[in-house]
């Protein structure tokens, strides 16, 4: 089978893009797979190391303007390097996409021994699949909050990722560029992604109490264990992670309630990652559907009901939600009860009188200015203390 690394972005960490590229070069031929990198017009110009590593390793780079139009995150700019980075590369081949600041030799090693699998034919899978998508990490308690930086799969089916509708992100409230990535050409096609994301607050940072509110929101809510169900399902379908973890579920899970798998700090368990501003879990293995399904958990009420959609979804088509409850009248308790703690509500049609309003968030676009030598360099300062306070965060978590 073909296989490609494409790197898409900005090098933002010239070190460890060398290291990258340093380690490959002395690779012998036979484990080198073609590497290309697609970025910005004259980003590679301000690394002379960089560059002349790019030009010894027969790296196939893609440089266009940057286009001046901001997502949330980014997420139009990742679409676009992403686009023009599959445009050169074999259909047929199997992809490894990441950035040059998260790229390390052992990614390189450990995705040339996946051997991708088929997804199974069944109602939880993208259109036409043609492999499963290998992903690092993901959101358990925030539907398609999926690591969008490193990822890998059959370049057709990346490409499908591409189909993110502008009126999808007007349509919805607050979507992470995770889900714009991973759910923007899927959100409308399936009605209970739809509906909840329609009124979904997405993570809250930096606000304990608000955090501890919204929970309870969730937790009482019959749309949230609706969403849940299709997302794990679509989770152990169309998804496998690009590590293989050698355990049973009586030695990672099965004292864990499904709600310490989504908000409780696991410091001692190799599979999660807390992030401690939004008081949630990053999760590695996808098949938790199976675990919730099989009672391996510790038991909820939490699990109880998400486990009761599961078992719905699995013998009627999604579809037929609305045979459950009323679909409108959560959606608005839903949305209701978000705006009594101050978060956005719901963007469902609402009648007052004779006429109706749509309240809920409004898109966070922004046009790009053409910046100064000196703002960039403050944003790039930035980015690298981001970076620092995360690496600190996760060495506190284990």
């Amino acid at each position: 089978m073909k296989k490609a690394i494409l790197i898409c972005g900005l090098v933002r960490d010239p070190f460890r893009f060398s290291l990258f590229l340093e380690a490959y070069e002395k690779m012998s031929d036979a484990k080198k797979i073609p590497v290309y990198y697609s970025t910005w017009a004259k980003e590679v110009d301000k690394y002379p190391k960089v560059k002349e590593l790019l030009k010894r390793n027969n790296v196939i780079l893609l440089e266009q303007d940057e286009i001046n139009l901001i997502l949330p995150g980014h997420a139009l700019h990742q679409i676009v390097t992403l686009d023009f980075g599959l445009s050169l590369i074999d259909e047929s081949a199997f992809v490894l996409k990441t950035r040059p600041d998260f790229l390390s030799i052992e990614d390189y090693l450990q995705f040339l021994e996946i051997n991708p699998e088929k997804p199974e034919k069944c109602d939880w899978t993208y259109p036409n699949q043609k492999t499963k998508y290998y992903i690092k990490c993901f959101c358990p308690s925030q539907p398609l909050y999926i690591n969008d930086i490193t990822f890998a799969g059959n370049c057709q089916d990346l490409k499908k990722l591409l189909l993110c509708s502008l009126l999808a992100i007007c349509k919805y409230n607050r979507l992470a560029p995770e889900q714009i990535i991973w759910g923007g050409s899927l959100l409308s096609e399936v009605p209970v992604f739809d509906w909840f994301f329609k009124s979904n607050i997405g993570l809250i940072f930096s606000n304990n109490q608000l955090n501890i509110q919204h929970r309870e929101i969730l937790v009482e809510s019959e749309i949230y264990a609706a969403v849940l169900a299709y997302y794990f399902l679509l989770l152990q379908n169309a998804f496998s992670p690009t590590a293989k973890y050698e355990m049973t579920s009586e030695e990672c899970l099965h004292d864990l309630t499904l709600e310490e798998i989504f908000w409780s700090p696991q410091a001692n368990r190799f599979m999660f990652q807390y992030n401690h501003s939004a008081l949630v879990n990053s999760f590695t293995i996808t098949n938790l559907a199976d675990f919730i399904l099989h009672d391996l958990l510790r038991p909820s009420e939490f699990c109880t009901k998400v486990k009761k959609y599961l078992k719905c979804f699995s013998t009627n088509p999604q579809q037929k939600i609305h045979q459950y409850f009323d679909i409108k009248k959560v959606m608005k308790e839903f949305g209701e009860k978000n705006e009594k703690i101050g978060l956005a509500g719901s963007k469902a049609p609402f009648q007052t009188t004779d006429s109706f309003k749509i309240r809920g968030s409004i898109p966070e676009w922004k046009i790009k200015e053409q910046s100064s030598r000196g703002i960039d360099e403050f944003e790039s300062e930035i980015n690298m203390l981001r970076r620092t306070i995360d690496k600190l965060n996760l060495k506190i978590a284990l």
